[in-house]
């Protein structure tokens, strides 16, 4: 992962950076006043398109009471054209260090399972007539089959290494990353704020991730402009 500070550059209109779609519903004025306290840097891929992928979410998380403020995470989700998420999200303030690498681990942990919520409802390779995901035949198999998976993912994550290094020039860092099943999770310090980046290992290694004045980059007209 390649990351850097940016000018402020012009703004920009929505969806200018793959294919706009809906974000998770919030009323415009709560978001709109979360932001403001939001204000300041925050990650966002630097050329979607260049990787094949699409902005499919942007939504801001954690409590919304103004003394906690500090926890939330500005969050953007991309997917690639083979449907390969790929998240980056901000944290408004550096985790401490003896959290690291909790957050770490449980980045990873939810990015590695994210398919298999899908697939608790649904029998995997089977379409209905319509071509959409045919449900589970037996609800009950399939949740025993779902926690016997999310064992060993949390088996997988918690055995994998987490690689460290060192603050750099230009006040980038530090860093930690740790990977499993193909998918790496990474955590860098950066413009007083810090990134946590998730994806297929081969992506985080080489997609540019910028700091960017926080807008939106996917809500359409209708919605406020931060």
């Amino acid at each position: 992962m390649d990351t850097a500070p940016e000018q402020p550059s012009e703004q920009r209109g929505p969806g200018a950076e793959g294919t706009a779609r809906h974000a998770r519903p919030e009323a415009w004025a709560d978001l709109a006043e979360r932001m403001a306290r939001f204000e300041g840097l925050v990650g966002e891929v630097a050329d979607p398109l260049a990787w094949g992928m699409d902005l499919v979410e942007e939504s801001l998380a954690g409590p919304d009471e103004s003394e906690q403020a500090d926890t939330e995470r500005f969050y953007r989700s991309y997917e690639t054209f083979a449907g390969e998420p790929f998240g980056v999200e901000t944290l408004r303030e550096a985790a401490e260090a003896e959290e690291r690498d909790e957050v770490l681990r449980a980045a990873l942990s939810t990015a590695i399972a994210a398919p298999l919520h899908g697939d608790l409802r649904t029998s995997p390779g089977v379409t209905t007539s319509d071509g959409d995901p045919a449900p589970a035949e037996d609800f009950a198999d399939a949740y025993q089959d779902y926690r016997s998976a999310m064992r060993a993912v949390f088996d997988d994550v918690g055995r994998a290494v987490i690689e460290t290094s060192p603050r750099r020039d230009g006040g980038i860092g530090p860093a930690a990353r740790v990977s499993a099943r193909g998918i790496t999770a990474q955590y860098v310090e950066v413009a007083q704020r810090a990134l946590l980046v998730t994806g297929p290992t081969d992506l985080v290694e080489r997609v540019q991730v910028v700091m960017r004045p926080v807008h939106n980059l996917l809500h359409g007209d209708e919605g406020p402009r931060f």
